[in-house]
C-alpha cells in the first residue's frame, strides 16, 4: 500500500512566537482556502468531539447517577442500572442531532476565523518587519 505524506503547516502557535517569520509566511497562501471550507478532519472529528463534549455537559447529572449506580458492581450493573443507562443514552441522543452539529459547527467556524485573522495580522507584521530590515 502506498503512503502519501501530507504537508503540515504547523500554524498552531504562531501568535505566541513559537514559529519563525518564515513559518508564518508559509501559511499565508493557505489562509484564504481555510476560511472558505471545512477540512474533513474538522467536519468528521473536531466538530463531532465538540458536540459530544457539549452533550456530556448537558447530560452530566444523568452520567453521574449512572456512574454511581455502576460503581462497585459487575454483572448486576446490567439490570440494576438499566433505566439510568437508557435515560443517559436518550439524553445523549437528544443532544447530538443535526441542529446540535450545526450549532457546534458555527461556534467552530467563528473560532477558526478569529484564529486565521490573528495569523494574517502576525504574518502582515512579519512581512513589514522583513521589509524594514532590508
Amino acid at each position: 500500500h502506498t503512503h502519501t505524506h501530507t504537508r503540515h503547516t504547523h500554524a498552531h502557535n504562531p501568535i505566541e512566537g513559537h514559529r519563525s517569520h518564515i513559518g508564518i509566511m508559509s501559511v499565508l497562501p493557505d489562509i484564504e482556502a481555510q476560511k472558505s471550507k471545512l477540512r474533513k478532519v474538522e467536519e468528521n472529528s473536531i466538530i463531532p468531539r465538540m458536540m459530544m463534549k457539549t452533550a456530556r455537559q448537558t447530560c452530566a447529572d444523568l452520567e453521574a447517577e449512572f456512574t454511581a449506580c455502576a460503581k462497585d458492581r459487575t454483572i448486576s450493573m446490567v439490570w440494576a442500572c438499566r433505566d439510568l443507562s437508557k435515560k443517559l443514552q436518550k439524553c445523549m441522543a437528544e443532544n447530538m442531532k443535526e441542529a446540535d452539529f450545526e450549532r457546534e459547527k458555527a461556534i467552530f467556524v467563528k473560532q477558526k476565523l478569529a484564529h486565521l485573522e490573528k495569523l494574517e495580522k502576525v504574518a502582515a507584521e512579519a512581512k513589514q518587519e522583513g521589509a524594514a530590515a532590508q
